[in-house]
């Protein structure tokens, strides 16, 4: 998967085989198993939320 357009995931996640889907593309055989936002959002950036009272999700989920 080619993610030269992707500067919205840090490279440990790209190590690990994540991707955003909209800037990157197949350069070949490809399987992609998606996964929930909040998920890759909280491994990207919850350690520099931790302690904030704070919750992933809509803001307008109430």
């Amino acid at each position: 998967m080619d993610q030269t357009a992707c500067i919205g995931l840090s490279q440990e996640l790209k190590d690990k085989g994540y991707g955003l889907l909209c800037v990157a593309r197949a350069i070949g055989p490809l399987v992609c198993e998606t996964q929930n936002e909040d998920e890759v959002y909280e491994q990207q950036f919850g350690k520099y939320f931790k302690g904030l009272d704070t919750k992933a999700g809509n803001p307008f989920d109430i």
